[in-house]
């Protein structure tokens, strides 16, 4: 059976799993051929191991070119070829001398080097290759040091760094998907490679949570940003989850915990900051820096509270994009319920006070910081009831925390917010109760259970009437 897989630029690296081309017989592989000449897709190649073999478009699930591209005559063929030959949604792998390395130029065959640009034109401006029904999506962007960068990055220093010192990076690694283009996507395209040179569309972007090392609290976006790229999923698209912005590429990141970033940290010009920070004075205050920021790219607000605030501070480019459902966040198995109460969250005197209430009354109380992921998902799916309420007095609706509890059937107690554009949405399917009585209100539906499951039953229902790709495709395609 012919493998799925085609090994380009063979050479001495002969794959038994995979169908091997070269232009040189010397390494004896399945196929000669030059892939840097347009290739004949009627020609039957004879093959030793398999048989006459045709090279079908769309018939290979991967193709590797590692140290190949290096030595392509045309490499606008060579990449338009292997396109051809990928089936929808197939993967090039590819490795290429970065162009600062010795290895770029040492060898006197090879006719180009690379950096993180070289793909543009694959990528998102494949209109300029003429290419109408499909394109190449970056999915990765990785380096290789040499000894030089290794020691430098035991010294301390950023990668951005490195990758910027010559001699320090010897190879580049690169993953590329192929997309197919949609008949609106290829209609706009030819309509913005004259206007603007680059063509919208829902494959040039990602998600960057910004992680650093010394914080765990950045997980707390995890089933948002999860939520977000299963809508762009639903939606045709593809916006991949990155935390390493290495990964990020050719691709538009929508960024996630930006106030995490260190102030020398520059963002993509294009970049998207997704605001999930209440916009009030104490928390601008403890974000130095971050106003900024926000001023200087466009902006998602998951809260109208917010985007008028943002508004009355002078950011220009704002756009509501509200937090809803995607069936791929149900995942909380029920278990036997032996906690009452479970708060998750940072604890201040406001909530404190609400909780100390509770256990006075003997009611058991679990109150979770820092825990995230399955670890959180064990606790909720052990309590009768989820308490949701506001840090500040501002009173924010924490619809980040409530939408992934309704998408699970989780009962939830919440603290009303008066002008919150999600409470009606959702009304029927929370308890809301004000500060004053959240305590009460708790107690009062901990001796009713088949109340609490009517209402968790309601409030999955009402988060359904939210569907997340409809909330991202208002935010894409809506004027600022």
């Amino acid at each position: 059976m012919l493998p799925t897989a085609l090994n380009v630029g063979s050479g001495k690296d002969f794959r038994d799993d995979h169908l091997n081309i070269d232009c040189n017989g010397y390494w004896k592989p399945d196929i000669v051929a030059d892939l840097g000449k347009p290739l004949d897709l009627d020609r039957v190649y004879e093959t030793e191991r398999f048989g006459p073999v045709m090279l079908v478009p769309g018939r290979f699930k991967t193709i590797v070119a590692h140290e190949v591209l290096e030595h392509v005559s045309d490499l606008v063929t060579c990449m338009t070829t292997c396109l051809t030959l990928l089936a929808p949604g197939g993967i090039m792998d590819v490795t290429v001398p970065y162009d600062l390395s010795y290895g770029a130029w040492q060898d006197p065959t090879h006719v180009r080097a690379f950096n993180e640009k070289s793909w543009l034109y694959y990528t998102d401006w494949h209109w300029y290759l003429g290419w109408e029904e499909a394109r190449f999506v970056l999915e990765l962007l990785d380096f290789v040091p040499s000894s030089l960068g290794t020691e430098l990055k035991r010294k301390g220093l950023e990668m951005e760094e490195i990758v910027r010192t010559p001699r320090a990076i010897d190879t580049m690694r690169v993953r590329l998907r192929k997309a197919m283009l949609t008949e609106q996507g290829r209609i706009e395209a030819g309509a913005e490679s004259a206007e603007t040179g680059q063509a919208p569309d829902l494959d040039r972007f990602c998600i960057w949570i910004v992680s650093p090392a010394d914080t765990p609290h950045h997980h707390a976006v995890d089933e948002v940003a999860f939520g977000l790229s299963a809508a762009f999923q639903r939606l045709g698209g593809q916006a991949p989850i990155v935390r390493d912005p290495r990964a990020i590429g050719s691709r538009r990141p929508i960024v996630f915990c930006a106030h995490l970033l260190d102030s020398t940290s520059r963002l993509p010009e294009d970049a998207i900051i997704f605001n999930l920070e209440q916009i009030t004075p104490p928390v601008l205050a403890a974000l130095p820096g971050y106003l900024e920021r926000l001023k200087g790219h466009e902006v998602w607000e998951y809260s109208q509270t917010n985007l008028r605030q943002l508004e009355s501070l002078g950011v220009p480019r704002r756009r509501f994009c509200g937090i809803g459902y995607v069936p791929e966040l149900e995942r909380i198995v029920p278990q036997p319920e032996d906690i009452d109460v479970l708060f998750y969250g940072a604890e201040n005197e406001r909530r404190k006070r609400v909780l100390d209430e509770l256990r006075e009354a003997g009611v058991n109380v679990v109150s979770a910081f820092g825990v995230y992921g399955s670890e959180r998902d064990a606790l909720i799916a052990r309590s009768r009831i989820v308490l949701n309420m506001h840090f500040y007095e501002s009173r924010v609706f924490e619809i980040v925390r409530v939408a992934y509890l309704l998408a699970n059937r989780r009962f939830v107690v919440s603290e009303v917010a008066p002008g919150n554009e999600y409470e009606s949405a959702l009304r029927g399917g929370v308890a809301f109760s004000s500060y004053r009585y959240l305590a009460r209100t708790c107690q009062k539906f901990l001796r009713d259970r088949e109340r609490r499951e009517a209402i968790a039953q309601e409030g999955y229902a009402r988060i359904r009437t939210l569907p997340q790709e409809d909330l991202v495709r208002n935010a894409l395609f809506e004027s600022p």
